[in-house]
């Protein structure tokens, strides 16, 4: 797709992402809540895969490693120990890749 094919589909070049790096773990289903759960989790890894196939949207895509932690955690509280090490991480990834897009070194 090019640039001016972009504007038809809704997607902005200009636009910054976010994209949360991690493996998820395999985990039972015993319950209606742990169905849910897995399903809404197997829909992100599909987007994860997706991403891999697009290099418009590496391009412009800040990539976060997390180390296990989901992007549906919420039981992160600001101030502990993962919210820190996410933070970092963000912080670190974020000062990489501007300096990546500027040809500057970090």
């Amino acid at each position: 797709m090019n640039r001016s094919d972009s504007r038809q589909y809704g997607i902005r070049f200009e636009t910054l992402g976010a994209r949360f790096i991690s493996r998820p773990p395999c985990s039972e289903i015993n319950s209606l809540h742990d169905y849910i759960k897995n399903l809404f989790q197997s829909i992100l890894n599909v987007q994860q895969d997706l991403f891999h196939h697009n290099p418009d949207d590496i391009a412009r895509s800040i990539q976060i490693e997390t180390n296990g932690v989901s992007s549906v955690d919420f039981d992160v509280t600001t101030g502990d120990e993962t919210y820190r090490y996410l933070y970092k991480q963000g912080f670190d990834a974020t000062m990489q890749y501007f300096a990546w897009r500027s040809g500057a070194a970090y």
